[in-house]
């Protein structure tokens, strides 16, 4: 799993960006957040601060993130990556609370611990109190449903009041036989149901047959 592009551009916006390097606490920094090569490298372009921020994010923070083994839905890890781009990797060392509750794959106190880190200097900044809890309720939030874009289409098409009674009557047949279709694949295996989002998808066009009157 790497960082989605929603994420990248929410850490671009949280970061904003500077074209020259400038002094960042303990070491010179530029673009979007990321490490300088120099005291005085610059101007950089906002795109070439972008390739950096993915990199950054990708490999520094994301690469020992994945390495934890623990199971994250993509909210979470753009969360996640979120708060590492921000404070470091070392986050997610077991020697930090966040850190520690992740290890042990407890998603609730992650969640909690979030909110724990809007200090500097012992200082609350409105500043990180804002990013921290963004960033916590991306975490607690559900991505949206995996259909295919053949469920897509279909859904559309019942969602859609122009779509004749006749056309919404065979897309609803259709999506009867899809809903079945991911049961029996789900049933078939140990953790079928997990795969593919097969869970949400088979849930999610029931209650769209439900909610136009077609169960």
């Amino acid at each position: 799993m790497k960082l989605s592009d929603a994420g990248a551009e929410r850490i671009a916006n949280y970061e904003g960006f500077r074209a020259n390097a400038y002094w960042d606490v303990n070491h010179y920094s530029i673009g979007y957040g990321t490490r300088a090569k120099s005291a005085t490298e610059g101007p950089i372009t906002p795109a070439e601060g972008r390739r950096r921020l993915r990199h950054h994010a990708d490999v520094l923070v994301g690469k020992p993130l994945r390495a934890l083994g623990v199971k994250l839905n993509q909210n979470q890890f753009d969360a996640l990556v979120s708060i590492g781009y921000n404070l470091g990797s070392g986050v997610f060392g077991s020697d930090w609370t966040l850190g520690a509750a992740l290890r042990d794959g407890k998603l609730e106190e992650v969640a909690d611990a979030f909110l724990l880190y809007d200090k500097s200097e012992g200082k609350v900044l409105a500043g990180l109190t804002r990013r921290r809890q963004e960033e916590r309720a991306l975490f607690l939030k559900k991505p949206p449903i995996a259909y295919t874009e053949t469920e897509r289409h279909m859904l559309g098409i019942l969602a859609d009041k122009r779509a004749t009674r006749v056309a919404r009557r065979r897309m609803a047949a259709s999506l009867k036989r899809q809903a079945a279709e991911i049961q029996k694949a789900a049933r078939a295996q140990t953790d079928g149901w997990a795969k593919k989002d097969r869970a949400r998808r088979f849930q999610g066009i029931r209650r769209a047959l439900k909610r136009h009157g077609y169960l």
